[in-house]
């Protein structure tokens, strides 16, 4: 799902032991300091969390001891960390929205930065000096993505699907759903009524609904996989482009519903096997 936006003293994880909530994740790292000598550091982990689904950083959190610990910030300002990370973001091209929220409960400083939809961010690459010391590149850049709790860098060969605006689109309104409401998805399909000719592929079209469970989620090779659990043991599986994926929202009964622009159909091989497939429209 995307990010939580941490605002307040009553939305922090937990201290203690480390836990789903208390723990670094694809959506949340923790610092225990800013280093302002380290502006690209801070520009690359905005742009991480910027090309997901965005995140927070939380400046004065400790997990080192594999306890969550809140020392606080310590010898800076939240105006430090406000200058830094808000610099930070600047050097970002082009430039993600980043909020500094102070907690003075715990003496922490939270940085919710927004997932970016039209287009991927790109952050300086870092290089040295001549007596060796770490700098920012001038002209070199780099894109970076969270993934789970580490930042990994978006390789040339895919940088394309990354910048495809409605593969992002799809992506971001997919990860709404939450971990617990996956399972039972309302999926609109459009099938294909065929009147007359059967070789017309361009319509008329009528929309029919499967409940299935929302599966992983592949930018790079453009799917999301649809699983069908059809009883004794036996689940189904199909992958949808990503391209595909006309809306997705809440229903009033908090039931989720994703609506694709193709076909599925669940058909029997000659050896008995049952197959979810997904059929591409080429006009709709």
């Amino acid at each position: 799902m995307t990010y939580a936006r941490i605002e307040s003293a009553a939305d922090l994880p937990p201290a203690g032991p480390l836990n789903a909530r208390a723990r670094e994740k694809a959506d949340l790292d923790f610092k225990t300091f800013a280093d302002p000598a380290k502006s690209w550091e801070h520009a690359k982990d905005i742009a991480a969390f910027s090309n997901a689904l965005g995140g927070v950083l939380l400046v004065g959190a400790d997990d080192s001891t594999g306890q969550l610990t809140y020392p606080g910030i310590a010898g800076q300002t939240v105006k430090d960390i406000q200058a830094i990370y808000e610099g930070a973001a600047q050097l970002c091209s082009p430039s993600p929205v980043v909020d500094v929220i102070p907690i003075p409960e715990r003496n922490v400083v939270t940085v919710n930065v927004e997932p970016y939809l039209d287009q991927l961010v790109a952050a300086p690459a870092k290089s040295r000096d001549r007596a060796g010391k770490e700098i920012k590149h001038d002209a070199a850049w780099v894109f970076p993505i969270r993934r789970a709790s580490q930042t990994e860098f978006i390789k040339p060969e895919n940088l394309a699907m990354y910048m495809n605006r409605e593969v992002r689109r799809a992506v971001l309104l997919l990860a709404k759903i939450p971990s617990e409401k996956k399972k039972g998805v309302r999926v609109s399909h459009h099938v294909k009524v065929f009147r007359g000719d059967p070789s017309d592929r361009s319509g008329p079209f009528e929309v029919e609904t499967l409940e299935l469970t929302l599966g992983s989620v592949s930018v790079e090779r453009n799917f999301v996989a649809l699983v069908d659990h059809v009883g004794h043991g036996t689940v189904l599986t199909c992958h949808v482009p990503l391209t595909d994926i006309i809306d997705v929202w809440q229903s009033e009964n908090e039931q989720w519903n994703v609506l694709v622009r193709g076909a599925l159909t669940e058909t029997q091989t000659e050896h008995g096997t049952s197959l979810l497939n997904y059929e591409v429209h080429s006009r709709l």
